[in-house]
């Protein structure tokens, strides 16, 4: 749930589109998770950010839910979510990833919402209850604290993120927002093959 990552969105599906057979795995680094800072509190922070980042990916953003009254800006349960779908479905991993930023950024839909998740979740045909179930497992939890975990082995210090793996090495690719043609000649130059 960083804003960055959700301007990145087009550029990741630009770049997916140009190496259809990539096998992509999201890990969730936790920007912000366990917050406990008020929208309300960060408003002029989070809105000259999100005006940035609006400015520069053309992403749109609905500011009215940075006046909300009480509503904590603690990423974790949304990233939970997304573990959630993963564990469910994870063909739907992406898409339900992008649905999320968008319910929050554009339609400005309570992030931290269980009732939010879920209603996601049965939008793309997966029962809503089993998906509150496993959203609230220990399991799922673990499997959240270890995205987490991986994104500090991996050294992101920056979101988005993107690492490769390329005849057995891993590569940074960005620590932060680039463009899909910056990704796409990186990953060439690196002697990326989808053969």
């Amino acid at each position: 749930m960083c804003s960055w990552c959700y301007g990145f969105s087009p550029q990741l599906d630009s770049v997916m589109a140009q190496f259809p057979n990539m096998p992509v795995s999201l890990i969730l680094g936790g920007l912000r998770a366990y917050g406990t800072e008020s929208f309300e509190s960060l408003s002029s922070f989070l809105h000259e950010h999100w005006q940035e980042v609006q400015n520069r990916t053309n992403q749109p953003f609905q500011f009215n839910i940075l006046n909300a009254k009480g509503l904590v800006y603690d990423t974790e349960p949304a990233c939970r979510a997304v573990v959630s779908m993963r564990s469910i479905s994870p063909q739907k991993e992406y898409t339900y990833f992008k649905s999320l930023q968008k319910a929050f950024y554009e339609e400005g839909r309570d992030p931290t919402s269980v009732k939010t998740f879920s209603d996601l979740a049965a939008s793309l045909g997966v029962d809503g209850e089993k998906f509150e179930k496993h959203f609230l497992s220990p399991v799922i939890q673990n499997e959240t604290q270890r995205d987490f975990q991986m994104a500090k082995t991996l050294h992101v210090q920056g979101f988005p993120s993107l690492v490769a793996l390329i005849d057995g090495k891993l590569h940074r690719i960005s620590n932060g927002y680039l463009s899909a043609g910056q990704i796409i000649s990186t990953l060439i130059s690196l002697g990326f093959d989808e053969e």
